[in-house]
C-alpha cells in the first residue's frame, strides 16, 4: 500500500513538473528582439521597427514549451487524461468554443499578423492564446488533488523574490536592467543603451508594465496570505509564506497599480 502511494505521488510530480518549470521561467525572460511589423501595423502606429525586451521571447519560449506539453500528453495519454467527469468535460467544451471563436476572429481580421502573432510589447495573438489554453488543459488533468498546490509555491517564491529585488532598485531609480550586466543579459552587449518606460517611483520587475505586476500580485497574494493563515503543519513553511506575502504587498504598492489593488480587493 505504501509503495502504491509513493508511485502515485511520483507520477503526479513528474507530470505536473513542466507546468512548474514554465511558471518559473517564462515571466523572468528579458531579451531584446527586433520586431518588424507588417504594412497594416505601420499604417496604424507608424513605427518601422521596434525593440521588444519583455514580450517576444516570452511568447517564443511559451510556444516551444507548449509543443513539449503536447508531446508529453501524447506519449502518456492514458495516464494523464484519466480525469473524466462533467466538470472537466464542461471545461473542455468551453475552452474549445473560446479557442474556435478566437481562431475565427483572427482569420477574418484585417490585421492578420497582429491577430495571430500579437505586436511589439504585447505578443498575445491567437498563437499565444492557444498556448495558454494548452497549458490550462494540461494543468487541469495533471493537477490531481489539492495537495499539488505545493508544486506551484516554488515558482511563486522565485517570481516574487526576484521581482521584489529588482523592483526595489527600479523604485529607487537605479534599474538593474539598465546596468551593464542587465544590458548584457538582455541584449548580449553590455554597452547597449536601454530606453525603458519608467524611471523612479514605479516598479515593473521583469513583467514590462507596473499594471502587470499589480495583476500578478492580485493572483498570488491571496494564495500566499491564505496559506500563511491556515498552514499549521510546519512553522518554517508558515514563516516563508508570511515573508513572501509581505514581499507581494511591497510589489503591489511599489508598482502603484490601481488595477492590482482593485483586483486584489475583488
Amino acid at each position: 500500500m505504501i509503495n502504491t502511494s509513493n508511485n502515485s505521488k511520483n507520477k503526479k510530480i513528474n507530470f505536473f513538473f513542466p507546468i512548474s518549470f514554465i511558471l518559473t521561467i517564462i515571466p523572468l525572460i528579458v531579451r531584446a528582439t527586433v520586431n518588424a511589423p507588417d504594412q497594416n501595423t505601420l499604417d496604424i502606429f507608424g513605427v518601422a521597427a521596434k525593440t521588444d525586451l519583455f514580450s517576444q521571447k516570452k511568447a517564443l519560449l511559451l510556444m516551444i514549451f507548449s509543443i513539449v506539453l503536447i508531446a508529453i500528453a501524447v506519449i502518456f495519454f492514458k495516464k494523464i487524461f484519466e480525469k473524466k467527469d462533467k466538470i472537466v468535460n464542461s471545461i473542455l467544451i468551453a475552452s474549445g468554443i473560446f479557442l474556435l471563436f478566437t481562431l475565427l476572429s483572427s482569420i477574418f481580421s484585417q490585421y492578420k499578423q497582429i491577430a495571430f502573432w500579437g505586436m511589439y510589447d504585447r505578443a498575445e495573438g491567437f498563437i499565444t492564446i492557444a498556448c495558454y489554453m494548452i497549458i490550462f488543459i494540461y494543468s487541469v488533468y495533471t493537477f490531481k488533488n489539492t495537495n499539488d498546490y505545493k508544486y506551484i509555491l516554488i515558482p511563486i517564491y522565485i517570481l516574487v523574490g526576484i521581482n521584489a529585488f529588482l523592483g526595489l532598485f527600479q523604485y529607487a531609480g537605479q534599474d538593474l536592467i539598465k546596468s551593464k550586466l542587465g544590458a548584457l543579459i538582455a541584449t548580449g552587449d553590455s554597452n547597449a543603451t536601454l530606453n525603458l518606460l519608467y524611471e523612479k517611483g514605479k516598479l515593473y520587475g521583469t513583467l514590462f508594465h507596473y499594471n502587470y505586476v499589480g495583476s500578478f500580485v492580485a493572483i498570488v497574494l491571496p494564495i500566499l496570505f491564505c496559506l500563511t493563515l491556515f498552514e499549521d503543519e510546519d512553522v518554517l513553511r508558515k514563516i516563508n509564506l508570511g515573508i513572501f506575502s509581505l514581499l507581494s504587498v511591497w510589489l503591489l504598492f511599489g508598482s502603484t497599480s490601481r488595477a492590482g489593488i482593485i483586483g486584489l480587493l475583488v
